[in-house]
């Protein structure tokens, strides 16, 4: 094809449906601050929507600017991408995605963490760390080395 076609199809994609799911909302944790940032950034480029269980601080205003935000109810969730910040809350059966990517926030050589269960591991197909050190404790725990992606810097 000519490179006007190319550009003509580039601009007329359709963005990938991506869903962002976090369990628990509060006021300014790392995790909040992260999905705050990677849907800033990232709602240009992908058709996103926010799904999250509890809010505890209204911390949904925020993201709303962006994107759409839903609450989880246990309702069947379509999409391309789901990316989740947590295996906490939802039933990974009600989602039918393409890839399902668990973000890995925390450093679990920690003895004091919660395990997940080898069924809830089981439903991802990728795993991404957000530091060296909580992508090396996973590991260690679960026999699976997540990719590290650095937390976001807002711009």
């Amino acid at each position: 094809y000519p490179l006007k076609s190319y550009i003509y199809i580039y601009f007329h994609m359709e963005k990938q449906k991506l869903i962002v799911y976090f369990s628990s909302l509060s006021v300014c944790g790392g995790v909040e601050t992260f999905a705050k940032i990677f849907i800033k950034q990232m709602h240009k480029h992908y058709d996103i929507t926010f799904v999250y269980c509890i809010d505890k601080g209204n911390s949904t205003k925020e993201i709303e600017e962006f994107v759409p935000v839903e609450k989880y109810r246990g309702q069947e969730l379509f999409c391309d991408i789901f990316l989740s910040l947590t295996s906490y809350g939802i039933r990974c059966d009600t989602v039918t995605a393409q890839v399902k990517i668990l973000m890995v926030h925390a450093n679990y050589s920690s003895p004091h963490l919660i395990d997940y269960s080898p069924d809830i591991i089981g439903k991802y197909d990728s795993f991404v760390a957000v530091s060296d050190s909580s992508a090396k404790g996973f590991k260690e725990r679960y026999g699976i080395m997540p990719d590290v992606i650095y937390n976001l810097v807002d711009v």
